[in-house]
């Protein structure tokens, strides 16, 4: 596996009724009829619609959302198609998760509009698992690309329920040397990030921080408590 870095820097930029006087227009009567009538309203229903706002969207980051220094890893010669994956924990569960994102940098050496296959799972361990139970895979075809990176979005079908103690994974198959996952060196968690090792299951998974590479994949897992 291949490893480059490079630094961004970010520049801070109810109705109430009238009373009425009626006077008869035939009555010589000084008689000045008013209508004492005060009846208001009495309708007091009120609304029992108990229906709430939607909740508010939540978002997991592997990363630091402030990152300022970005990398990219790609396969060496011999790696085709090995995966890098990402744990990301839930800061309060439940949480359902509704779609991943992955970034993939497009640039001369990379070439982020080719096809890409992602897989989600959940688990307990906080490591993968050699041969995961996969809860989708997203074939992802080519597209155009602007700005140098792309945001791979996987949907579910269903929302999936995230108990206390599981761990969202998130996996990108990097099928060639121009396959390019983008990377966070602002932190650098040691036991977050991965490399398969392999193609297929089973794989020998290991930790980026194993090959000395001190970064986070950029992966997010979208989705609300």
């Amino acid at each position: 596996m291949r490893y480059l870095i490079w630094t961004t820097v970010l520049l801070g930029c109810g109705d109430k009724d009238l009373q009425t006087i009626e006077t008869d227009v035939t009555d010589t009567d000084a008689d000045t009829d008013t209508d004492t009538d005060t009846d208001t309203d009495a309708d007091t229903d009120t609304d029992t619609d108990t229906d709430t706002d939607p909740p508010t969207g939540v978002v997991e980051r592997n990363f630091s959302p402030t990152c300022a220094t970005f990398g990219q890893i790609y396969p060496s010669a011999g790696e085709e198609g090995h995966w890098a994956a990402a744990r990301i924990t839930p800061t309060t569960t439940p949480f359902t998760l509704e779609k991943v994102i992955v970034e993939m940098s497009d640039d001369a050496f990379c070439d982020g509009a080719q096809g890409f296959t992602v897989e989600v799972w959940i688990d307990t361990p906080v490591a993968p698992d050699a041969s995961p139970a996969v809860l989708q895979r997203f074939e992802l075809s080519p597209a155009a690309v602007a700005g140098g990176i792309r945001s791979l979005e996987g949907v579910l079908p269903t929302p999936e329920v995230i108990e206390a103690t599981e761990h969202i994974y998130i996996a990108v198959q990097l099928d060639d040397d121009s396959s390019c996952a983008r990377t966070c060196a602002d932190t650098g968690a040691s036991d977050r990030n991965y490399w398969s090792n392999a193609v297929t299951p089973p794989y020998s998974w290991v930790t980026l921080n194993s090959f000395g590479i001190q970064s986070d994949l950029v992966m997010e897992a979208h989705g609300f408590n």
